[in-house]
């Protein structure tokens, strides 16, 4: 399962400094990283703290500026939900592309700051 690597992504200070300072270039090759040592998943995404999926890894399985307010996918309620309640959760939803997902997020800090949540998806 990507838990324990996926755990330790959001605990790293790599990456919240990343998110942080805005620095996509830094989160994205920290994504790439990620996404070659666990090969079994779809894609590593990050939403922000305002429910906005910002970008994630590889490009084309994931989305980009998505907004989670909008509804538009059966998912998007329990995903903004786990966003605004800053606690890791999992689910299983139908993927826009048609495929099945599992659903990992781990929030995100950076001190006090919260940063949203990094997730993965592993096709089912």
């Amino acid at each position: 399962t990507p838990d324990r690597p996926l755990d330790s992504l959001a605990g790293s200070k790599a990456l919240t400094t990343a998110l942080a300072r805005g620095d996509r270039n830094a989160i994205m090759k920290l994504f790439k990283k990620f996404h070659e040592e666990n090969p079994a998943i779809y894609s590593i995404q990050w939403i922000d703290e305002k429910g906005i999926c910002r970008f994630g890894y590889p490009a084309e399985n994931s989305l980009q500026d998505y907004d989670l307010r909008t509804g538009r996918s059966q998912g998007d309620p329990a995903m903004l939900n786990a966003v605004q309640e800053k606690k890791p959760a999992a689910f299983e939803f139908p993927l826009f592309e048609g495929n099945t997902g599992m659903f990992t997020l781990r929030p995100l800090f950076s001190g006090e700051r919260y940063l949203g949540m990094v997730y993965v998806i592993v096709l089912k």
